[in-house]
């Protein structure tokens, strides 16, 4: 079990009181804020030992939670506000690959959404679908009569008692 270690942050509307002890992936600009590291200087306090760095930036105190929710949990609940708040603290290695798989999946949404664009223009259920010609489409019932090139492909939604029926438009 790790140990406590309470800071009050002056945000530039209020305070917040942070265990830090749970900052793990906390990124060095930040932790140095926090007085996580000691590196070359202490961190700024006022008269009351509270950290201003948050207020001296104008961060409000909303803003400060969302970078430790973050940083705590992994969620993001305004990605450009956390974004901006970050890159004032000096980034986030983690943000920057959230943002990074985001926009991955992003991509992968929209390359799927056009392959299943794709399918359908290549394989209409109906005359309004067939926007290349692939098909020759014809209404008709379920018992018609017709040959192997044709396959029936769904109700035609006028005359739901009949079906389109389609053969490839090929010669």
């Amino acid at each position: 079990m790790s140990k406590l270690s309470i800071v009050q942050v002056m945000c530039s509307d209020d305070a917040v009181v942070i265990d830090t002890s749970d900052l793990k992936h906390c990124p060095r600009v930040l932790s140095h804020l926090l007085g996580i590291i000691d590196d070359f200087k202490s961190p700024e306090v006022d008269e009351f030992g509270r950290l201003t760095f948050a207020a001296n930036l104008n961060i409000p105190r909303n803003r400060v939670l969302q970078c430790l929710t973050f940083l705590r949990t992994g969620y993001v609940n305004n990605v450009n506000e956390l974004m901006e708040t970050f890159n004032v603290l000096g980034g986030c290695d983690a943000l920057d690959e959230y943002c990074r798989k985001q926009q991955e999946k992003a991509a992968s949404k929209v390359e799927e959404d056009n392959k299943i664009v794709q399918l359908k223009q290549e394989n209409p259920l109906c005359p309004k679908e067939n926007l290349l010609g692939l098909f020759v489409f014809e209404p008709h019932n379920l018992t018609w009569v017709h040959g192997d090139e044709w396959d029936c492909t769904n109700v035609v939604e006028e005359a739901p008692h009949l079906f389109w029926w389609r053969k490839s438009a090929k010669k």
